[in-house]
């Protein structure tokens, strides 16, 4: 298993174009995942992301503030299909070792551009379909990837905000794809990655895409099986600071 370029250039294109799809007509549909955002907010946000990662990507390591102006609302569809578009062909023929920003210290290059982006329009487009009550599964191949971004890029970059009393280890397993993580807390950090190396004090298991979905805080633990501590289970969802 794993994901290449092309990968996520494909799953970049299906997924913007599903966005788009679910947002056409319902626009004002209210965004649950992210409270205060309609449909319209939400596509405006993933299209203005998706610009400024394809400028910092072609910026050859330095990073500028871009303004982007906001189209009026009966173009915001079209106008997210063309910078998706550009950002599909952008992820295509990128040098993944090419110099580039990021917000990360556990990633330097520009491969950082086609995991994130392909993994932020998945996100926002379940997002946009759970709107409107047709949200379909990440696909798991790019789910279990996006669950190893938590731990390898994510974490590296974000302060432990774990309660003192939360403290353990939680073994997460995506059943569908076989695929086990695991995530250790105490009061100074949260650290973790494939495969298990400490007896669990909670184990979380379903299919790959509802792990991912509750680790971003979009489905319930009760929507999970979890077996143990499910105090240290919320505990690890709360420790995550996806802002």
């Amino acid at each position: 298993m794993g994901i290449s370029q092309d990968d996520y250039a494909r799953h970049l294109a299906a997924d913007s174009a599903a966005l788009a799809n679910a947002a056409d007509r319902n626009l004002d549909r209210e965004v649950v995942a992210c409270p205060g955002w309609d449909v319209a907010e939400l596509l405006w946000h993933v299209g203005e992301v998706h610009r400024f990662w394809t400028r910092t990507a072609r910026a050859n390591g330095d990073v500028q503030a871009i303004e982007v102006p906001r189209p009026a609302r009966h173009e915001l569809i079209a106008w997210f299909r063309e910078g998706a578009g550009d950002l599909e062909r952008l992820v295509r023929e990128l040098d993944p070792d090419g110099k580039c920003w990021t917000w990360s210290p556990a990633a330097s290059t520009a491969a950082f551009v086609p995991r994130r982006m392909a993994q932020e329009t998945a996100m926002h487009r379940w997002d946009a379909q759970d709107a409107i009550g047709i949200a379909v599964p990440i696909d798991p191949d790019l789910a279990v990837d996006g669950v190893d971004e938590l731990f390898d890029t994510f974490l590296p970059a974000q302060p432990a905000r774990v309660d003192a009393s939360q403290q353990g280890v939680v073994h997460l397993h995506a059943t569908d794809v076989d695929v086990v993580w695991e995530a250790r807390l105490d009061p100074s950090t949260v650290a973790g990655g494939r495969g298990t190396s400490h007896p669990a004090t909670v184990g979380i298991s379903g299919q790959a895409s509802d792990l991912l979905l509750a680790l971003w805080r979009r489905r319930p633990l009760t929507s999970l099986t979890v077996r143990g501590d499910t105090r240290l289970a919320g505990g690890l969802v709360g420790a995550l600071d996806l802002t």
